[in-house]
This record gives structure tokens, C-alpha cells and sequence, in this order.
């Protein structure tokens, strides 16, 4: 799979334990049911996922829940806002066309599953049996796991910064 991690970008390294939970008491969830901050929300979506067969394709709805979320970006996931909003919190991507490819990909794979357009295999599926299903798959974990790889960087960028969420803004300045 070609995945972030792999590659060096974006970083993810453990943080301490007393910072993470110091993060997350500050965040004040307590008994919440229904997420009320975006940070909050990228975290239930986690959750949920962290519930899931590995081989899941809804994760995929679950991964893009979490950088909408985490990178204000308006219901219909945008390509656009993500390459231009990942870096600014994340740092540059050491491969701008690979991020750029990557990130496409699991915008492709959001879309066809959302829409109709995926793969859908058999609940009982077995990659012994038939080889698309291995093919099916690849579609959506490759990108998955970079995306994944930019959540958990997001996330960890939120604790070391002390911050609950990102505000972010888009502006115009005028022309020569």
C-alpha cells in the first residue's frame, strides 16, 4: 500500500500520554453523546471505525467524516480545500504530485462509495476465492490508509499545539 507512513509524510510519532489525556479532558466530551466540536466528530468517526473488519469499505465514509471535520470542509468533500489546508497545518509534502495522487484517489474512492459507483463485495467475501475482491479492496485501503495517516497527524498537531479545533478561513486581497 502506499501509504504516508511509508513515505515520511506526514510525520506521526507518539506523544506523551499526560499530553493526549490533558488534550482530551480539555475537550470536555464527558458522557456527550452527539459530537458538538469537529475535533469531537473526527473522534467518534475513529470510533467507529476502530469497530470495523479492516476490509470495510464504509471506513472509507467514516475517514472522509473526520478530515471534513478536522479541515472545515464544507459536506461535499473537497479536493481542493484538502490539498491546500493538509499542508498548511501539516507542513509540505516531501512528493507534491504523490500527495496530490494519494489524496485523489481517496476522494475517487469517498465518491464512488457514497454515490454507487464502488465495488461492493459480498459480506462472506474471500480474497482466496476470487481475485477482485484483492483488487476491489486495494481501491479503497491504499487511500484510506493515507488519509488515515493525515487524520492521525491532524489530531496529534491539535494536542501539541493545545488547541480544541482549527479555525480556518479562505481571503482575497485585491490585485496590481
Amino acid at each position: 500500500m502506499d501509504n504516508g507512513a511509508r513515505h515520511g509524510w506526514p510525520q506521526i510519532e507518539p506523544l506523551p500520554l499526560a499530553d493526549v489525556l490533558a488534550w482530551r479532558n480539555a475537550l470536555d466530551i464527558g458522557t456527550q453523546q452527539v459530537a458538538k466540536l469537529p475535533t469531537v466528530k473526527a473522534l467518534f468517526s475513529l470510533l467507529h471505525i476502530s469497530r470495523m473488519d479492516q476490509t470495510e469499505p464504509t471506513a472509507v465514509l467514516w475517514l472522509a467524516q473526520c478530515l471534513e471535520s478536522l479541515f472545515s470542509v464544507p459536506t461535499a468533500l473537497s479536493f481542493n480545500y484538502l490539498t491546500s489546508r493538509v499542508p498548511m497545518l501539516l507542513g509540505p509534502p516531501p512528493d507534491e504530485k504523490r500527495f496530490r495522487r494519494v489524496l485523489r484517489e481517496f476522494v475517487g474512492a469517498r465518491n464512488a462509495f457514497a454515490h454507487g459507483g464502488a465495488d461492493v463485495t459480498h459480506p462472506l467475501n474471500h480474497d482466496g476465492l476470487d481475485d477482485p475482491v484483492l483488487n476491489a479492496w486495494e481501491r479503497w485501503m491504499a487511500p484510506s490508509d493515507f488519509a488515515s495517516s493525515i487524520v492521525i497527524a491532524a489530531l496529534q498537531r491539535l494536542v501539541l499545539n493545545g488547541w480544541k479545533s482549527a479555525n480556518w478561513r479562505e481571503g482575497i486581497e485585491p490585485g496590481a
